[in-house]
């Protein structure tokens, strides 16, 4: 967490689906509304800054990625190493390409499942990227887009669309 509830709400999270060996990042592990230990104070888990001091612990421990949450937790930023070799240089990831990964992701599973049709569709913001749409299209899966920022919209799309068949 960027100094916000991520450490208990992420945390948490994580260790329901599994995951074993997760290290919470001390300096921005408290809440904090200045972000004291933030670059600029500025809390963004899309600022590849934001990273840096991160990185070297990841590389101290071996990690194989990083999680960051914005102070609220509704925004996430990643990195990892560029290569699977030891010592490789580390990139990030913004939230419209993790966003773009995870859709492609449950499409492939649900396809390979046999569990995915036309009917089935996803969600997207008018800040969102259109790279969202170019994956469900190349799936055969219809996007419900540019809708107003915020849960209670995409909310309300899945109750008039139905949330059985909402993709992500």
């Amino acid at each position: 967490p960027l100094h916000g509830v991520g450490a208990s709400n992420v945390l948490s999270a994580l260790h329901a689906a599994g995951f074993k060996d997760v290290e919470l990042f001390g300096p921005h592990a408290n809440p904090d509304p200045d972000f004291t230990n933030v670059p600029g104070h500025v809390s963004n888990p899309e600022n590849p800054a934001v990273f840096d001091i991160i990185i070297e612990r990841a590389k101290q421990t071996g990690a194989d990625l990083i999680l960051a949450s914005d102070p609220d937790s509704d925004r996430l930023g990643c990195a990892a190493p560029l290569t699977a070799k030891s010592g490789s240089s580390w990139g990030t990831l913004t939230g419209n390409q993790i966003g773009s990964l995870l859709v492609d992701y449950l499409c492939e599973r649900r396809q390979a499942a046999g569990s995915l049709s036309p009917r089935h569709y996803v969600v997207k913001t008018l800040v969102t990227t259109e790279m969202i749409r170019r994956i469900a299209d190349s799936y055969g899966v219809r996007t419900e887009g540019d809708l107003q920022v915020g849960f209670k919209y995409i909310g309300g799309t899945m109750d008039e669309q139905g949330p059985d068949q909402f993709v992500m």
